[in-house]
């Protein structure tokens, strides 16, 4: 099947290629020797000839298109992909060496059978995988095809097909600066990037004389037909810089895919089919020793409206699907761009392929509809798009992006400055998410949640009820986008927004709302409001958490030198939105002044100790405050909320205030919204 490929990479730079000799087409050579110069294939058969020697079980191992393109020919060089006979019993086991070890002796076995059966025709195996069963086979007459397609072990004959590459900061946009930066960094996780190779002598990898050690490119291969290169193209180089960026420990394995090829008179990067399982195969053989947790594959092509098929033997569509669920299946998150032949009712393939995460593109800022820096924007090879309804801003769906039912998400892809380069595309949106995927596999974070987890972490919206789907202007669908913030919340990050409301009486700011869910997850601190403050006397990080709050500058502008009964009163208004009754007030007043309870304690067990109708209130002003923190994502509104002597939280303070027990959260977002605008106009 020959499918159409749309590179959706769009570069700005421009930049001067000097094509070297290893760039030339190189032969391939064969791992189990040359085939026999006088072989015993069976005398020529004719196209009628093979058909007739094909039964129906033959035939239902290649796609009837495929299958006449094959015999029109007397030589084809195509993928074979053998049956998967690994053990039931160890093929369920969760030991990820275990069901490696035994997948790959099954494979073994069974290509070995069927090399046997096969060794009298003209059948040359001209490559094999390891951790996959496939192997790239030529045959030299139609005998030799149908000899191979007879074969019980063959589970279907593939197409090779080509594929093409997919062709202002966009860090602030996803949270990623704010929240973890600091704090969760990716560390001791690999991400597999499988490109046009990766220059790693940029700065944003360290400046490296060689992959290794310091460097943030740990290895550097190529599954082409030419050496590994620093990639000409410097689409792979972006790629991964944007990986690097968003995960600032995690390290890079570049896997060059790609060979230039001369193709409408100029020179072109390209892959196929088998090379990018060759690739994948590569990931699963080094999974274990390098951490892998996710490999980013910006690339792919053909329209499709809905997912992929992936049970019918011989369809490209099908072999894509069994590379997607080889990583999937050694716990390695697949993330594909979604492709930019501005489609409003599809995504390319791999990324239509279940199990792919599928990522759209965003832009991250605005500029003029039609042309940026004299750069005119649009899929290679087809029309330039135009926004229609006004110019292109932040969140808004790229005019290129594809979109359809089966995209999973959307992150920042135009224009996007990493690596020293400048692009943009859905090619740039991918490794945002993939970036993500390490920190939240990180350690730190939930190194041991299934897949299915962590795509959860990276579709859901914000925990505390901001919803942080985008609708597409073009065909109105709505889609998750990606925020590392609401990607990395826990209970932990929801019951220090409560503490936040208890002493401060403002929602928290992105970055202090990180830092101190930190500190209370690697204190093993407990996740509600109760048990917190129930562990306020046995947990350490609990103490020096809560405590902190009272010995801040912040604390001490709104309480210092004021009596204990008004900062009781203060801690029932930011909770409860009500006055404290006058004996309970100077209960509490009294336990803090004689030392039984520090203010910290007290504002926790007042809060903790909410009944009726102040459970309520305390509800929906954490739901109010956590849409406040979320929406909080652009340098500007970190810059004027925190600005020393600004006015940005008694802003936020007078916002939260109005919250009570009976507040409509999703019509109130118009009120958070209009702050967060107010603060940044008074405090430029």
């Amino acid at each position: 099947m020959k499918l159409k490929y749309t590179k959706c990479a769009l570069a700005i730079a421009s930049f001067a290629a000097a094509i070297s000799a290893a760039h030339a087409q190189s032969s391939l050579a064969n791992p189990f020797g040359a085939t026999p110069a006088n072989s015993t294939a069976v005398s020529a058969m004719n196209k009628a000839q093979a058909l007739a020697a094909l039964p129906a079980a033959a035939k239902a191992r290649v796609t009837q298109k495929f299958l006449d393109k094959l015999l029109e020919n007397e030589s084809n060089e195509f993928i074979v992909v053998f049956d998967d006979e690994t053990p039931p019993t160890v093929a369920a086991t969760t030991d990820l060496n275990q069901r490696l070890a035994a997948q790959r002796a099954a494979f073994k076995n069974t290509r070995a059978r069927v090399r046997q059966a096969v060794a009298g025709h003209d059948v040359d195996f001209r490559d094999e995988l390891t951790n996959l069963p496939h192997a790239l086979v030529r045959t030299r007459n139609r005998a030799a095809l149908v000899a191979l397609l007879n074969q019980p072990g063959v589970q279907g004959v593939y197409e090779n097909v080509t594929v093409k590459p997919h062709m202002s900061i966009s860090n602030p946009m996803i949270h990623q600066t704010s929240a973890p930066a600091s704090l969760h960094k990716g560390n001791g996780t690999t991400v597999a990037v499988i490109d046009t190779g990766t220059d790693y002598r940029v700065a944003d990898f360290g400046s490296c004389a060689a992959p290794g050690g310091s460097c943030r490119v740990s290895h550097a291969v190529s599954v082409a037909d030419t050496p590994y290169t620093l990639d000409s193209k410097s689409h792979g180089t972006n790629v991964a810089a944007i990986v690097a960026s968003v995960a600032p420990e995690t390290r890079i394995a570049a896997i060059d895919a790609f060979d230039l090829v001369m193709e409408d008179n100029k020179l072109v990067d390209r892959t196929s089919a088998y090379k990018v399982s060759k690739a994948v195969d590569w990931i699963l053989a080094n999974k274990t020793a390098l951490n892998i947790v996710a490999a980013n594959m910006s690339l792919g092509g053909g329209k499709y409206t809905s997912a992929c098929p992936a049970t019918t033997p011989g369809t490209s569509e099908t072999y894509f699907a069994m590379a997607i669920s080889g990583l999937r299946n050694a716990n390695v998150l697949p993330i594909v761009s979604a492709g930019n032949d501005a489609y409003t009712d599809a995504i390319s393939m791999p990324a239509c392929t279940p199990g792919a995460i599928s990522v759209g593109a965003l832009y991250t800022a605005s500029w003029n509809s039609t042309t940026s820096s004299g750069f005119s924007y649009g899929p290679e090879g087809a029309p330039v798009c135009f926004d229609a309804n006004g110019t292109p801003a932040a969140y808004r769906v790229a005019c290129f992006s594809n979109s359809s039912s089966a995209l999973t998400l959307y992150a920042p892809g135009a224009f996007i400055t990493a690596g020293g380069l400048k692009m943009a595309g859905t090619s740039q949106a991918a490794p945002h998410v993939a970036g993500t995927v390490a920190l939240l596999r990180a350690a730190d974070v939930a190194p041991n949640e299934s897949l299915d987890q962590i795509q959860a972490r990276l579709t859901n919206s914000s925990p505390t009820g901001a919803s942080l789907g985008v609708k597409d202007w073009r065909n109105n669908l709505v889609k998750p986008r990606l925020d590392v913030l609401s990607a990395l919340a826990n209970a932990h990050y929801q019951v220090m927004q409560k503490v936040y409301i208890a002493y401060y009486g403002r929602p928290a700011d992105p970055g202090g709302l990180a830092f101190w869910a930190v500190a209370l997850f690697r204190g093993n601190a407990p996740t509600t409001l109760t048990d917190l403050e129930a562990a306020y006397s046995t947990n350490a990080a609990v103490k020096e958490v809560v405590d902190s709050f009272a010995n801040s500058a912040e604390s001490a502008s709104l309480y210092g030198g004021k009596p204990t009964r008004d900062f009781v009163t203060a801690v029932y208004r930011n909770a409860f939105n009500r006055e404290p009754d006058i004996a309970g007030r100077d209960w509490w007043a009294a336990q803090i002044d004689s030392g039984a309870l520090t203010r910290g304690k007290a504002a926790l067990s007042i809060m903790a100790g909410a009944q009726n109708s102040d459970i309520e209130a305390v509800n929906r002003k954490t739901i109010v405050a956590g849409n406040f923190t979320t929406l909080m994502d652009t340098s500007a509104e970190y810059n004027a909320f925190l600005k020393p002597g600004g006015t940005g939280p008694a802003r936020a303070r007078t916002m939260l205030s109005s919250v009570g027990a009976t507040t409509d959260t999703t019509g109130f977002l118009q009120t958070v919204a209009q702050t967060l605008q107010t603060i940044v106009s008074e405090n430029p």
